[in-house]
């Protein structure tokens, strides 16, 4: 009879290899990953701001944020973290930003950037991604 590996066409070692490698990648990426200590929204100037665990702050407009620029402000204040800080959430918006992507400049698709006149830099633009 064969295997669910024969149907991959991969042996069952070079399976538990690369699903080791790629654990231990994740893990590491989980480990160096920016990620937000806290996040709030300041009515007061309509930025969100976002402490990270380092200490440094963010401070983004939100009209600049695709998903948050129409949104009420009380339901921009619902901002959750999640993933050990490595997110943001807003669950009535259905809205999610990875901080490593904020901190790049990137506040939405690629079109949503093209409307603002901003470039759209890609994780794989940047200097860590190239050396990776």
């Amino acid at each position: 009879m064969d295997s669910d590996f024969d149907e991959i066409g991969m042996s069952e070692e070079e399976f538990e290899r690369q699903y080791s490698e790629a654990t231990r990648r994740g893990a590491e990426r989980l480990a160096n990953a920016p990620k937000a200590a806290a996040a709030k929204f300041d009515r007061q100037t309509n930025r969100l701001v976002i402490e990270l665990k380092s200490g440094v702050v963010l401070m983004i407009p939100t009209q600049l944020v695709q998903g948050l620029r129409d949104a009420p402000a009380e339901q921009i204040s619902e901002v959750e973290l999640w993933m050990e800080g490595m997110y943001l959430h807003w669950e009535k918006l259905d809205v999610d930003f990875q901080i490593s992507s904020l901190m790049r400049g990137v506040f939405g698709t690629q079109k949503w950037m093209a409307k603002l006149n901003l470039p759209y830099i890609k994780a794989e633009d940047t200097p860590q991604k190239k050396v990776a």
